[in-house]
């Protein structure tokens, strides 16, 4: 279920009873789509990342009590050696659960741990997991769309008072294509990430590898059906509504 390998035929019912396309007619992988477009498109919700203690768990939880299905993996196996990703999908609903494998830089030296760091981006991102999983607990960090400009969109974002988390980058896997990616932030700790299919066919995005098996709960339990992601709601403290709408 990536990015170019959504179906162009779902919709959505409207207020007034009417059906309208889920995705526009012409989001297909196989051209780049036009950069810079006067107004880009907005494709729907690619999915939805969490940050939690036991991605492993929480995504079984997902499979065996809301009839999801493991769709995609990052983690040793690929590489990845500082997180591990477990996504599930049902329907056009996708969430990306992710955790550490590896302690912040404070808790390894308490330890007496000196050789645990990672390197460059993989360290910062684990230090902001870590502070992420005490103030939140398990919570989203991420929600991610499907547009056909990145970078019109990454700017428009920009100059309206996003802050960039980071600049538009492509993505590359040598067997299933390229993405091109981008990520702001408008207000608390959740970022969102703007996604491009430029030629991409593989699971879900680069890096990671399709996990083809069926949980055995999958074939016992009944199924539990969703569609899309209708709508994501970003909490406010008391007293801060206006403040965030001013943002």
């Amino acid at each position: 279920m990536a990015p170019g390998r959504i179906s162009p035929n779902p919709t959505v019912l409207t207020s007034s009873g009417t059906q309208v396309p889920l995705f526009s007619a012409n989001n297909s992988a196989a051209t780049a789509p036009p950069l810079h477009s006067p107004q880009p498109i907005y494709h729907g919700y690619h999915s939805i990342t969490w940050w939690v203690g036991n991605a492993k768990q929480a995504a079984s939880y997902y499979v065996t009590r809301m009839g999801f299905q493991e769709i995609a993996y990052s983690g040793l196996e690929t590489g990845s050696r500082s997180f591990v990703s477990h996504v599930v999908a049902n329907g056009y609903v996708r969430f990306v659960f992710t955790s550490p494998l590896r302690p912040s830089l404070d808790r390894a030296a308490s330890r007496g741990q000196q050789d645990v760091a990672a390197t460059g981006k993989d360290q910062w991102k684990l230090e902001q997991m870590h502070v992420h999983l005490e103030q939140h607990g398990d919570a989203v960090k991420d929600v991610a769309f499907e547009v056909d400009d990145v970078r019109g969109v990454y700017s428009a974002a920009v100059a309206r008072g996003a802050i960039g988390v980071m600049e538009p980058v492509v993505l590359r896997d040598e067997k299933d294509g390229d993405v091109l990616a981008a990520s702001v932030r408008t207000y608390g700790d959740t970022t969102h990430t703007f996604i491009q299919s430029l030629s991409y066919s593989g699971a879900f995005l680069p890096g990671f590898r399709a996990v083809e098996v069926v949980d055995p709960m999958n074939k016992s339990l009944p199924a539990c059906q969703l569609d899309l992601i209708d709508h994501c709601v970003g909490n406010q403290d008391w007293d801060k509504m206006e403040e965030a709408c001013e943002l």
